[in-house]
């Protein structure tokens, strides 16, 4: 009788300790799968902050181009309203002077835009270029990156099912011995 109530609490304890085994493998599972879900996210973070900077980027680059246009015509319609005031004033000959006069300001000074838009459009070019290919080296050092997390991912669990097999095993053999053990003891008695 009482081997029989010392295997049933042996038998007991080894399943909670059974229980405890899956336990600490599955939480070191778990704890793996949210390790790589967060770095996952950072990725695609990552990703979308560099896509919404080069949406910015190009934004900007659009409403400088939209108010150049802007004052570009806000300064032809003001000649044209000071032309249309000198010719009603002073005659058609000081309009025509005025008109000479706004054309080579106009060709004097679309020269020298044209001198220092050079740099700056070189200079947006580069950055354009730079932004697209940080944008691309950093894609593919994410897709090596999540291959290589998807092979330890599969590697660590293969290990935590053979190793959690493993102490199960060692487990179940020491609760054999023990009862055998029990066994040995209680018929020699």
């Amino acid at each position: 009788m009482a081997v029989k109530t010392t295997t049933a609490k042996i038998e007991s304890k080894d399943n909670g300790v059974l229980h405890s085994v899956d336990a600490m493998w599955d939480s070191w599972k778990n704890g793996l799968s949210m390790v790589y879900a967060s770095q996952t996210e950072l990725e695609n973070q990552t990703l979308q902050l560099l896509e919404r900077q080069q949406e910015a980027w190009a934004k900007a680059n659009g409403n400088i181009d939209k108010m150049e246009e802007e004052m570009k015509k806000s300064i032809t319609e003001i000649r044209e309203n000071v032309n249309q005031n000198i010719q009603n004033v002073s005659g058609k000959e000081a309009g025509k002077s005025f008109e000479e006069f706004n054309n080579r300001v106009d060709e004097i000074s679309s020269r020298m835009q044209h001198l220092l838009s050079i740099p700056n459009q070189e200079n947006l070019t580069v950055l354009n270029q730079f932004q697209d290919q940080v944008y691309s080296t950093l894609k593919q050092v994410i897709e090596q990156q999540q291959k290589t997390r998807e092979e330890t991912k599969t590697a660590l669990e293969d290990f935590f099912s053979q190793a959690k097999s493993a102490q199960k095993e060692l487990i179940e053999k020491f609760e054999e011995n023990t009862k055998n053990t029990i066994k040995l003891f209680s018929f020699n008695q």
